[in-house]
């Protein structure tokens, strides 16, 4: 039994994964930079790889947002801190976009926000985990991703008349493609309990113990690669639709592609949490803020 539940010794904690997912959104941020400052040359071509490596992070945020909403023992509270760093984050654009604009920098210059993503996907997950009819509250929060993904189709399309009341750094960056992957990571762990159930049965196991089990754990990492593959492969198949067309960044799979390189170190995932006093909580909620602005010190000196 206890070869059931004890992983093997050479796999990656929710601590190992967070650090991963922490390194790879820096570089996609410094990546990003790179491109808006230096959109020539050699710096332009570490910008690309930058933003290549930084296609890691996000499945694996969403991925330990949907195991969050399964384990935190208060949602809504959960949820708080993740909308009040989005809040944050937003603030600390406007004020830079409006008190301090350069040709680089407007409303319709930046990215849309990242952690948009983490709060309207995290608010989708905790509606679907109300009990009966009140799981369509997810419909409110997927409206606004879903608005999201349309204005960055439409402002692709019309530049010459771009969305204003919408901006983009308000925007949802990865939209759809995060909805799909973040609801994806949180039934995976659903259907694996289902998919294992009787053979737990079979052994003497409670349901109680197989989610402590390197067995069922196994099988949701597979579940959870799976994931990461078909939405990828589901966007590929929207990015078709367009054929003939220039391909809008809501569907060009050229950079997110990179992404399935998740797929190996999702594998390694071994359930277990790590690392997780609080201090480390406190520096990886605050870390998201601060990189920002710290990145756009440096490259608004130089």
């Amino acid at each position: 039994m206890n070869d059931v539940l004890e992983a093997p010794r050479y796999t990656f904690s929710q601590f190992i994964l967070r650090l991963i997912a922490i390194v790879t959104m820096t570089l996609d941020h410094v990546g990003l930079f790179l491109l808006m400052y230096y959109p020539n040359g050699t710096a332009s071509k570490v910008g690309v790889i930058f933003r290549a490596i930084g296609r890691l992070a996000m499945p694996l945020f969403l991925m330990m947002l949907a195991e969050g909403m399964h384990h935190t023992r208060n949602k809504w509270k959960y949820m708080a801190r993740v909308g009040g760093i989005y809040l944050i984050i937003s603030l600390f654009e406007t004020i830079m976009i409006y008190a301090f604009p350069n040709e680089l920098i407007s409303p319709d210059a930046f990215d849309p926000e990242p952690f948009a993503d983490l709060f309207f996907n995290g608010m989708v997950l905790l509606c679907l985990s109300l009990p009966g009819k009140k799981k369509l509250f997810a419909l409110l929060p997927f409206s606004v991703l879903a608005l999201s993904f349309a204005c960055g189709v439409y402002d692709h399309f019309h530049p010459e008349n771009i969305i204003l009341w919408f901006p983009r750094y308000l925007r949802a960056a990865y939209s759809l493609f995060g909805t799909a992957l973040a609801v994806g990571f949180f039934y995976a762990p659903v259907i694996g309990k289902k998919m294992l159930a009787n053979q737990a049965r079979q052994m003497g196991m409670s349901e109680e113990i197989l989610p402590e089990s390197w067995m069922y754990q196994k099988t949701v990492n597979m579940l959870n690669s799976l994931v990461v593959f078909l939405v990828i492969l589901l966007f590929w198949g929207l990015s078709y639709v367009t054929a003939g067309r220039e391909i809008s960044p809501e569907t060009d799979m050229s950079l997110e592609t990179w992404a399935l390189l998740d797929c190996l170190v999702l594998m390694l995932y071994n359930g277990r949490r790590g690392h997780n006093s609080k201090p480390f909580r406190i520096i990886s909620y605050l870390y998201f803020p601060v990189h920002l602005i710290l990145i756009w010190l440096i490259f608004y000196l130089i």
